[in-house]
């Protein structure tokens, strides 16, 4: 594709007429006359998604890539265009790992000479092209600093090169990183000579960061290597670098225990937990001379839930991995020509939807919490499971086969900013089309004034066995579970059903999972039905209450947002919202709380229609009323600038925050309390409009009414 316009042509052309093809036929089901099968519609949604996803990767992940390794690779090393695009591959990843922390950003450009006449060249070239005096300057930066050079020539019987490229910001937007590497990266002519070199390995990692410990800095940035003071003469002895995600909890001690033995310290301009990780590492090599070893022995000194990459010229055909504790991640991305690792499953999609996950939570031997975590090492000389390394931290290995193997379930379309500043405005404005897909062939309602309505929700929604029960009075109560997030939806969900099944006897009650699991569980609940909410479908506390519930005969249904997650294996029925596939990158979760309290809504008129405490012309009104909701959504939205013009006006002139809101506006002042803590970091009271009087008010807070939605009288008062 790279050399051949035309098939890049034909290939643009392929990913257009695929995507035409799945509007006109989602046009088709939305325009069906007849109510369509739920499992049709749904299998639709699956199909949808999947070939949206074949026409993204063509048209951005393959033929976009190609012109941003043009960006970033000048004309006179076309030979070095595949080196290109993995350095484009991994700052693609950074790109989008970026949200989870983004104070700075390093990437590490290593190669391995596959001779000493292949440098030697490399050495005449750069001297020829001017750039002597320039390399030999950047070999001496005493810290991995920005544009900092790293040569090993006496390790092997060929030397290696370390490239290092930092930026480091305490403000900036998202992308601005990535970007200012990318420039220093094309501008850099020693690295493109050197990777235009004949036959050169390369190795190419990143890492963005997050400051738990040390200022934010250059210095701070990793990678971060092993040279310690008092610094040393040689400027061509072997290098160690390494990254962290995590914290190193005894890293002084550590780095005492080094000073004391070899008299060797960490620089002063060096405050990140990070650097212990190379440093202990090179004090055990110097005394057992095996790069694996000393890595086992490091690891095993380390406390604290720690996420580790190493790499070394020793063994510059092998990357260390390690993962400690259950705070952290690492995956590990299989591909046909090598890996791709991250810490995030998004971080590889783009190479590779298979995948290994390291598990640092659990013991290898039970009762030794020591003995949780997991080393493995990447071999470039092979592919697949047969170029990975596994083991416990006592060094015992651990057998790989295909079962530890999983596919993801995301790509990067999914993970996609757009023009957005920020994940959090996307997902916003993704909100109308994220409620349109949830109602998506799930309601029929006759184009007439007054003529049929109802929900449309098929077997694997709604069993006909839960419709049965519902008929023959076996259901006595509803509640709905969650946490977080999903907890406030399925309270507005109970809000909506208590007015739908009023003068039934069916009690509704919205609960937390872990109130429900750990305090209100009864022997027998099966006059019971659950409906647990949430938006991954792998929520631990949520589906550990599933279990014990199903235990007890309970019906459980399940709103959530991935297909094929933990959850939907366990319970009854499925309502997805959206297509089944909506992410959200943001903390603070938008569209998918919209989303499960419109799903909860068909629910509960579904349930009401059942058992006859609604007619056809409230479920017609209701229905009506939640298909307007996406417009109305986006009529706010497009207020944009004077909502920014309140909130600058406002917000700022208290110190303190208050939301209060009374019947359904409660979930509303409750999710709101959420989403400012989650942004702002501040902790905000809530309560009901009438007693607000309980909230500080001696603080003088600035208090935000929910009223939207609320009857004539109850307005009124609210406004008093």
């Amino acid at each position: 594709i790279w050399d051949n316009t035309e098939l890049a042509s034909q290939l643009q052309k392929a990913a257009d007429s695929i995507l035409e093809f799945e509007k006109h036929s989602k046009e088709c089901i939305l325009n069906s006359k007849n109510p369509l099968p739920t499992n049709l519609v749904e299998n639709w949604n699956s199909l949808g998604v999947r070939l949206r996803d074949i026409a993204w990767t063509i048209s951005q992940d393959v033929l976009g890539n190609i012109g941003r390794v043009k960006l970033i690779l000048p004309d006179f090393v076309p030979a070095a265009s595949l080196d290109a695009w993995k350095i484009t591959a991994v700052l693609n990843n950074m790109d989008r790992l970026e949200v989870r922390g983004r104070d700075s950003l390093g990437i590490s450009v290593s190669l391995h000479f596959s001779s000493s006449q292949s440098f030697e060249d490399f050495c005449a070239t750069i001297t020829r092209a001017g750039l002597e005096e320039e390399f030999t300057k950047r070999l001496k930066c005493p810290t991995l600093e920005n544009l900092s050079i790293r040569l090993d020539s006496h390790s092997l019987a060929a030397p290696s090169l370390m490239f290092i490229y930092k930026v480091s910001q305490e403000v900036g937007a998202l992308g601005d990183n990535v970007a200012a590497i990318r420039r220093n990266i094309k501008a850099d002519h020693i690295l493109w000579h050197a990777l235009g070199s004949k036959s050169v390995e390369t190795n190419v990692w990143s890492h963005t960061r997050w400051a738990s410990n040390g200022v934010i800095n250059i210095a701070n940035c990793h990678p971060v290597d092993e040279q310690t003071e008092p610094t040393s003469e040689e400027t061509d002895r072997y290098w160690i670098s390494g990254a962290l995600n995590g914290d190193v909890d005894n890293f002084q001690a550590l780095a005492q225990k080094v000073k004391l033995a070899d008299g060797l310290s960490i620089s002063p301009k060096i405050t990140t937990d990070a650097k212990i990780i190379p440093v202990l590492v090179d004090y055990y090599y110097r005394r057992c001379h095996d790069l694996k070893q000393a890595f086992f022995k490091a690891v095993n000194e380390f406390e604290g839930s720690v996420a580790i990459c190493l790499s070394s010229s020793l063994e510059p055909g092998r990357t260390y991995l390690a993962l400690k504790g259950s705070g952290q991640s690492l995956f590990i991305g299989l591909c046909k020509q090598g890996y791709v690792f991250a810490s995030e499953v998004y971080g590889l999609v783009e190479q590779t939807n298979r995948y290994i996950r390291l598990d640092g939570a659990t013991e290898h031997i039970p009762g030794h919490p020591e003995s949780a975590g997991q080393i493995f090492i990447l071999n470039d000389k092979a592919t697949e499971l047969e170029g990975l390394e596994a083991f416990h931290l006592d060094g015992s290995p651990i057998e790989l086969s295909e079962k530890n193997i999983r596919i993801a379930e995301i790509t990067t379309r999914d993970i996609n900013r757009g023009h957005f500043e920020h994940f959090l405005l996307k997902e916003i404005f993704d909100a109308p089309s994220s409620i349109e897909k949830t109602l998506q062939g799930k309601y029929f309602i006759e184009n007439k004034f007054d003529g049929q309505a109802k929900v449309n929700l098929g077997p694997e929604v709604f069993p006909v066995e839960l419709a049965e029960k519902f008929k023959n009075r076996q259901i006595s109560r509803i509640l709905l579970i969650g946490q977080g997030t999903a907890a406030v939806a399925g309270i507005a969900i109970a809000s909506m059903m208590q007015r739908a099944l009023k003068g039934s006897d069916i009690e509704v009650r919205a609960i937390k999972a872990t109130e429900l699991s750990g305090y209100s569980m009864e022997e027998n609940m099966a006059k019971t039905l659950i409906i647990a909410v949430s938006q991954s479908g792998t929520t631990t506390d949520t589906n550990r209450t599933v279990d014990m519930v199903r235990a007890r005969q309970a019906s459980v249904l399940a709103i959530v947002n991935r297909r094929n997650s933990d959850l939907t294996y366990k319970v009854d029925g499925v309502m997805y919202t959206s297509d089944g596939r909506d992410i959200e990158m943001s903390v603070a979760s938008t569209k998918a709380f919209y989303s499960q309290v419109v799903a909860g809504y068909l629910l509960g008129l579904n349930i009401a229609s059942l058992i006859g405490t609604i007619g056809n012309k409230e479920v017609r009104r209701e229905l009506q009323e939640l298909l307007s909701l996406p417009n109305k959504i986006a009529s706010v939205l497009q207020n944009r600038h004077d909502i920014e013009v309140l909130a600058r006006q406002y917000a700022t002139t208290r110190r303190d925050w208050a939301v209060v809101g009374s019947g359904s506006t409660k979930a509303a002042a409750d999710e709101i309390r959420i989403k400012l803590s989650e942004l702002c970091y501040k902790s905000i009271a809530t309560d009901y409009i009438e007693d607000k009087k309980h909230i500080d008010l001696s603080s003088e807070p600035l208090t935000l009414v929910c009223t939207a939605g609320l009857p004539a009288m109850a307005l009124r008062d609210s406004v008093k």
